[in-house]
């Protein structure tokens, strides 16, 4: 790889290290991540356009794009093309930084100067029809597993779990459409992440401010990423102040419309990471050791009292989104009993 960077940047590595799921490099000057160049060129040209911007409108914590040398936008890592982002790595006093609500909210404030507000239902048809897709898709697996003559342990749970989070699914979409009737404002989209976590920004120094990386954003509302913020925590069994902290140091630096509630409360209510395991099962034909499958599918279910207590939680801090909901999606654990 040292060959490789040389010849395409024109950089001399000093080490390398891994940042989450990125591999990077450290020169004399600065520190470096390769990004797997997985989209369409024109996607790619959009997203560094919304970054030149972030950074020359003050958030110097966006990752640049470097450009190698000769032509073309990337080089082969690991058997793949991979596009070179240069990270920033200035430390800071533990009292500059701001806490990752705040962060958020100021990424989001920012980016928002990027796009035109939208009528509410422009970003709730887009959710709703892309739900009603991934729905559709287990609805006709779930028939086709239920006519085997053998079914294997993980069709025999996917059976089982599959009526109680179509009713979930089918609760968000159904509350996304009364949205949809119910508001008719405008709101402000910004840049966003497909699914933003407390690991999607990278730390590249001790005490230094995150990151941002554009190789998964895209234009969308804000509470997209507010309400997969939430569903880590949740997921990962954090305790709700935290959440709370979130909300809270959030709302400081970008405010939380009534839609965004309502929003936020839809995305939760829908079972992504169910969705993201079946998926994997039937659609990608996933080649792990169906043990380990089996396992991850019943710790879900094992989570989901948590994850009721949590709704009930943010429903008494926070009753704006969460209103109109059946009973047994947000009442406490014994629900399911």
């Amino acid at each position: 790889m040292e060959r490789s960077v040389y010849d395409h940047y024109g950089l001399y590595m000093t080490e390398s290290f891994q940042a989450g799921r990125y591999t990077g490099f450290s020169t004399r000057d600065g520190m470096y991540v390769f990004v797997p160049e997985k989209t369409a060129a024109s996607s790619w040209e959009e997203k560094t356009a919304w970054a030149d911007w972030m950074r020359n409108n003050g958030d110097g914590t966006v990752a640049a794009f470097i450009s190698p040398l000769s032509r073309g936008t990337s080089m082969m890592v690991d058997g793949e093309k991979q596009r070179l982002f240069r990270l920033y790595s200035t430390e800071r006093k533990q009292t500059e930084l701001l806490h990752p609500g705040a962060e958020l909210g100021t990424f989001h404030e920012k980016a928002k100067s990027l796009f035109q507000p939208y009528p509410a239902p422009f970003f709730l048809d887009r959710w709703a029809q892309w739900w009603e897709i991934r729905l559709n898709q287990l609805e006709s697996w779930y028939e086709k597993v239920r006519q085997k003559s053998r079914c294997s342990p993980a069709d025999q749970w996917f059976i089982q779990t599959f009526p109680y989070y179509m009713g979930k699914t089918e609760n968000a979409i159904q509350r996304l459409h009364h949205i949809r009737e119910e508001e008719q404002t405008e709101e402000s989209g910004c840049i966003t992440h497909l699914c933003f976590t407390p690991e999607t920004w990278i730390i590249a120094a001790p005490h230094s401010v995150p990151n941002k990386l554009p190789a998964d954003w895209l234009h969308d509302h804000p509470a997209r990423d507010v309400a997969e913020w939430i569903r880590y925590a949740i997921d990962t069994e954090a305790p709700f102040q935290e959440t709370k902290a979130f909300l809270s140091a959030y709302e400081e630096h970008s405010r939380l419309s009534s839609v965004s509630w309502k929003l936020v409360a839809a995305r939760l209510i829908f079972p992504y990471y169910y969705m993201e395991q079946m998926e994997s099962i039937y659609l990608h034909e996933t080649t792990r050791d169906m043990e380990t499958v089996l396992s991850e599918l019943k710790a879900t279910w094992k989570k989901e009292a948590g994850w009721m207590d949590q709704l009930h939680l943010l429903q008494q801090a926070f009753p704006a989104g969460f209103e109109d909901y059946p009973g047994w999606m947000l009442g406490k654990s014994d629900s399911l009993a």
